[in-house]
């Protein structure tokens, strides 16, 4: 029997476990751009990769299925705290899981399913700036997939991807397509401070897919409030990458025997209000995201506040960090160096004001509703 056969809590933390355990033990021992292949490795060993899917499809329902919310948040968070850039690329592996649960058909599903546990990462590519992916007919009721895509995390690196495309009439459709028909365009790799390793650039796309591999009709990708209340996932990847900064702070605070200081202790202090803080957003993030029954636009509102406010809690803790640790946590190689560079880079999601703007409208209304 298979880790992913026992579906309960105490195997679900032991498989997260493993993996773990092998990830740590690499941090320091393999070079930053390379450490997404180990990480990835220790998931493909021991199954985790079809976490994501339904009960009834192998899988433990991490983001398909609502009553996982509270055991997937806590998964999230733990992938985040080893790494930022396995967050990054596992979430997107499960976003596209849930699209292809939601929107494709049967038939489709029933060979994705194959694909993940044959231990193919499903990458999530829907951003061109130029020379978009288009639709065009082929031979035999197949059709071609022609164009490039920009800012695909985990390029490279995984071997499936669901990506946007666009057909005669400029209607968005996605496509499920294998990275055998898709390149790395080497000179437009992205150059970032932080999240190196999540290996983030360019593909260029030339497949011929059966017609089924093109699924979901206008509007469905960005559909509400899905898309919005699904930002609840980065979250808690980035709630992991505040945890593991606090511990490594602390853990560098007691090596040199500077914790009982009273200055540092009163840093501490503000770190772990922010940190718990982050902790309580997130879990109630997810509660009200993977209920089937909440109302949709309170749903969109609640997780757009909760992501404003983990940014808020980390942007405190950064700088705390650094006041505690001194000019060692700027120094190459020292692993608070890399948590605050990522972090500081994995929290630059877009329409940061837009989103809040949106919230305050809904509180708003729903004020002015109740008097």
């Amino acid at each position: 029997m298979t880790i992913m056969d026992k579906d309960t809590v105490a195997c679900r933390d032991a498989a997260l476990g493993v993996v773990l355990a092998v990830m740590r033990g690499n941090v320091k021992t393999v070079p930053e751009e390379l450490l997404l292949r180990e990480h990835l490795a220790a998931l493909v060993q021991t199954g985790l990769l079809a976490a994501p899917l339904p009960a009834c499809d192998g899988g433990l329902g991490w983001g398909t299925e609502p009553d996982s919310a509270n055991v997937f948040c806590a998964a999230l968070r733990r992938i985040g705290r080893t790494s930022l850039a396995l967050g990054r690329v596992f979430e997107g592996h499960v976003n596209a899981i849930r699209l292809l649960h939601r929107h494709a058909s049967a038939e489709l599903f029933r060979a994705v399913v194959v694909d993940i546990h044959a231990g193919h990462l499903i990458g999530l590519w829907v951003t061109a700036f130029s020379d978009p992916v288009r639709i065009a007919p082929a031979d035999d009721g197949r059709v071609w997939l022609r164009g490039t895509l920009d800012v695909c995390s985990g390029a490279g690196l995984a071997t499936r991807a669901v990506i946007m495309a666009t057909n005669g009439l400029g209607v968005e459709h996605l496509a499920y397509v294998s990275a055998d028909d898709m390149c790395v365009i080497a000179e437009r790799r992205v150059a970032m401070t932080g999240m190196r390793a999540a290996m983030t650039g360019a593909m260029s796309v030339a497949a011929e897919v059966a017609a089924m591999a093109v699924f979901a009709g206008p509007g469905d990708y960005m559909a509400e409030p899905d898309f919005s209340g699904g930002a609840w996932r980065t979250s808690a990847v980035t709630v992991g990458g505040l945890e593991a900064l606090v511990c490594e702070t602390i853990s560098q605070l007691r090596a040199k025997r500077r914790d009982q200081d009273p200055h540092q202790q009163a840093r501490l202090g503000q770190m772990l209000l922010a940190r718990e803080t982050a902790i309580l957003w997130i879990a109630q993030a997810a509660l009200r995201a993977e209920t089937l029954d909440a109302e949709p636009e309170y749903t969109r509102a609640f997780v757009n506040l909760a992501r404003l406010a983990i940014e808020e809690c980390c942007l405190r803790v950064i700088p705390l960090a650094q006041r505690s640790l001194g000019i060692a946590c700027q120094q190459l190689g020292n692993p608070a160096e890399q948590l605050m560079r990522d972090l500081s880079t994995y929290l630059r999601q877009p329409a940061g004001d837009e989103v809040l703007a949106v919230a305050t409208q809904f509180y708003l209304e729903a004020a002015r509703g109740s008097r």
